[in-house]
This record gives C-alpha cells, sequence and structure tokens, in this order.
C-alpha cells in the first residue's frame, strides 16, 4: 500500500500529497486497461456495464491524474478489473509484483489444465492400446486356429494322395497280369 509521507499546499491553497495518488491511480488503470489490450474508448463502452457513463476524454484526464475518482467510481472500476479498490492506489512497483503474481497464477492453473488434458489423452491412449492387445490375442488365436486347420488339411491330401498312388499302383499291376 502506498505510504502518504507528505502534504504541501499549492497555488490555490489545496492540500497536495506526496506522492500524488491521482497520478498513481491514474498510472494503475492505464496499466490494467492496457494488459487487456483495451483502447480508452472500449474501457468506456464497457464500464457502463458496471455504472459508469464516461467519455474518453474523462478516462484520459483520469489517466493523467488530472481528475480525481469518486469512491463509487474507483469501486466500478476496481469490479470491471476484477481488483481490490485498494490496489487502484499501490505504488506502481507493488501493482507490477501483484500482477506478476496474478499472471503466474493463471500460467499454473493453464499448465495444470495442459497437463489434465495430457493425462486424459494417455488414459485413452492406454485404454486403446489394451483393446488393441486384446484384439492382438484374438488374432493370434485365430492363426493359431487356422494353422492346425490348414496341418489338417495337409495332412488329408497328402493321405489323400497316397491312396491315389496306391489305387493307380494296383491298377497298373492288375493290367500287367491282365497282359
Amino acid at each position: 500500500m502506498l505510504a502518504l509521507t507528505t502534504v504541501e499546499i499549492d497555488e490555490e491553497g489545496s492540500p497536495r500529497w506526496e506522492p500524488d495518488l491521482e497520478a498513481v491511480i491514474g498510472g494503475n488503470i492505464r496499466r490494467l486497461r492496457e494488459a487487456r489490450g483495451l483502447s480508452q474508448r472500449q474501457l468506456c463502452a464497457e464500464l457502463v456495464l458496471h455504472g459508469l457513463s464516461w467519455h474518453q476524454t474523462t478516462l484520459s484526464k483520469v489517466e493523467a491524474g488530472d481528475k480525481p475518482l469518486r469512491v463509487n467510481e474507483a469501486a466500478a472500476l476496481a469490479s470491471y478489473f476484477d481488483v481490490p479498490v485498494e490496489s487502484l492506489w499501490d505504488e506502481p512497483e507493488l501493482q507490477a509484483a501483484q500482477d506478476e503474481v496474478q499472471m503466474s497464477i493463471i500460467r499454473e492453473r493453464n499448465l495444470r489444465m495442459a497437463e489434465e488434458r495430457e493425462r486424459r489423452q494417455l488414459e485413452r491412449a492406454r485404454d486403446n492400446q489394451a483393446i488393441a492387445e486384446r484384439r492382438i490375442s484374438e488374432i493370434r488365436q485365430q492363426l493359431k486356429a487356422e494353422w492346425l486347420r490348414q496341418e489338417a488339411a495337409k495332412v488329408r491330401y497328402r493321405n489323400l494322395l497316397r491312396e491315389r498312388d496306391r489305387r493307380a499302383g494296383e491298377r497298373r499291376g492288375q493290367h500287367r497280369e491282365a497282359q
């Protein structure tokens, strides 16, 4: 949290804190907007849903630190950016560190989701492997049965050939005796 160290009175007699809170808040709003890739006009259009009817020039003045925020405006901005209200006046270095923590959390979440997707894909691959292994086993059993049928057919074929040759030999022998 930003520490207010000194107060000065400007030419108009108004107190001016060091550091300039409006400038810090404006810089933080600009950083949050730019981090989301929004133009000032785009942000103003979206803030309507959070109760702010700002023109681009109003946002420009706030970001420059030339227009102070009302409490309800700060609350609406914090709600839109999904940050605590007090983070709007945090020091830029503190905000940058907080942003890095948030970005790291997002990256970690994305990596965990990617890991989970890969784990599910691996489980599906293992299931498919088990199915393929069962099919290979069934095919091997079918091959064994087919080999046994083939061997039986070969034995039968050889036996029939022998029988044919034996009969042919008997006929030749009978034919010689008849001559």
